[in-house]
């Protein structure tokens, strides 16, 4: 079936968009057929931000972050 040399790329071109859909599945599928939960690699430190959300001020902080992605919430709806 894969006898057509342009078959990879123009699949990647149709169906780019399904690549963070897939890694959303990630932990799922991690909790249902492993049974266990997916974490971060040992290399990719996570920093604690719970910090942020005490904070006094937290609803500048936040609401700053999450006015920032108004622009794909517009393009979201617009698709």
């Amino acid at each position: 079936w894969i006898q057509e040399s342009s078959f990879i790329p123009s699949t990647t071109r149709k169906y780019w968009w399904l690549l963070p859909m897939v890694l959303a599945m990630v932990p799922p599928y991690c909790a249902v057929v492993h049974g266990t939960y997916a974490t971060m690699p040992d290399w990719w430190n996570v920093v604690r931000m719970d910090h942020i959300a005490a904070a006094d001020n937290a609803h500048w902080v936040l609401g700053q972050f999450l006015g920032s992605n108004i622009s794909y919430i517009f393009s979201g709806a617009y698709l």
